[in-house]
């Protein structure tokens, strides 16, 4: 719907006012913001409008069965080089995204957010557990994220001036891809540096 015509003059003042805005609400009608609540959600709050992307399931490359789309979206492929030597490739980004250099995704504790990098790495076996980690060193008192993984299924041992906070988001069994954290980015309670780092 295109934007209403002015009045002209000589125009019927009192139809032609009636007129326009008719056609200026029927306009404002047609560009109201609208989220179909499957792909697209829209907040109206006092401050103004938000829209966010919801996560959607789509097709894994291999069997077609469903996969985790989103934040912190952990994903496996393996590769022959041209010498015959297999590879497996892990990679831990936010799938919704357009490619890897976006964050995988934010740890926030109250109105501290910080964000995680996307990683591509290759992983020595089939078997691994991958953990979005806040990582603090309170050395020079500075906190960021990284992802972090382990092949015997316990948490990554800090290192000697680090402190970890650490959150599973996958599991890696024979090669295949359990997302345990599937959703919005990840939210923790207490503070930083003293209960949690």
């Amino acid at each position: 719907m295109r934007l209403p015509e002015k009045l002209k003059s000589g125009d019927d003042f009192k139809w032609g006012v009636y007129e326009k805005i008719n056609a200026l609400i029927d306009y404002c009608r047609s560009r109201e913001l609208k989220g179909d609540n499957r792909t697209i959600r829209l907040n109206q709050t006092p401050s103004g409008i938000t829209l966010s992307a919801l996560p959607q399931n789509r097709q894994s490359l291999s069997g077609g069965t469903p996969a985790y789309a989103g934040p912190f979206c952990v994903e496996v492929r393996n590769e022959i080089s041209e010498d015959g030597f297999a590879s497996t490739y892990m990679k831990c980004w936010n799938s919704l995204m357009p490619n890897i250099s976006y964050p995988a995704g934010y740890i926030k504790n109250g109105n501290n957010r910080i964000s995680v990098p996307a990683v591509e790495m290759q992983i020595a076996v089939f078997d691994a557990v991958v953990y979005a980690a806040a990582v603090y060193v309170p050395e020079n008192d500075s906190l960021s994220g990284q992802i972090l993984i382990s092949y015997d299924d316990t948490e990554p041992t800090p290192g000697e001036n680090e402190r970890y906070w650490c959150y599973t988001i996958a599991r890696i069994v024979n090669g295949k891809v359990t997302q345990v954290h599937q959703g919005t980015d990840i939210s923790i309670t207490g503070v930083w540096t003293s209960d949690l780092l």
